[in-house]
């Protein structure tokens, strides 16, 4: 599982997104019955994230509904925020803004019990979501991503968060 999510994930930042899709997408078939709830969590919201990328919404659909009927009533704050994060970004490619932020405000509510990185991740999407709604509102969360990214050393993720404020 680690090996082909490290793919997958190189792929999407490498901008691959078709071939990180179909990785995505078929690892999960192939293995889905093998797969813990976290790493369900984890391959559904690369496959909806790259799906999403090359505005193949139909098949980012489908994802997204198995991966928010596997997290409901889970329990499991990692898995939901894996999700929701990759749930919010597809909806905000799609211009459904009200439900995106729905999907962020419930995403934000289990963030400050997460581990920093998924925090910096929830955070990041509502500054980017906030930046198309109300660019005033996003200004401390953009602050918060730049801290953050500071923190933890992920200089080059602070930059590609950054590009999307400009």
């Amino acid at each position: 599982f680690m090996t082909m999510r490290r793919s997958i994930v190189e792929d999407f930042l490498a901008g691959r997104y078709h071939l990180s899709a179909d990785k995505a997408v078929t690892y999960y078939k192939l293995h889905k019955e093998n797969l813990s709830l976290i790493e369900k969590a984890q391959i559904l919201a690369l496959a909806i994230k790259a799906n999403t990328e090359i505005k193949n919404f139909s098949i980012a659909e489908i994802y997204k509904d198995e991966a928010l009927k596997l997290i409901k009533g889970s329990n499991d704050s990692i898995a939901e925020s894996f999700v929701l994060n990759a749930v919010s970004h597809l909806l905000m490619k799609q211009d459904k803004m009200g439900e995106a932020i729905n999907i962020l405000t419930d995403a934000a509510r289990n963030a400050v019990l997460q581990p920093v990185e998924l925090r910096l991740l929830t955070l990041s999407n509502i500054a980017i979501f906030l930046k198309k709604t109300n660019p005033e509102k996003a200004k401390p969360y953009f602050e918060a991503v730049r801290r953050i990214s500071a923190s933890l050393n992920y200089q080059e993720f602070a930059e590609d968060v950054f590009l999307a404020f400009k």
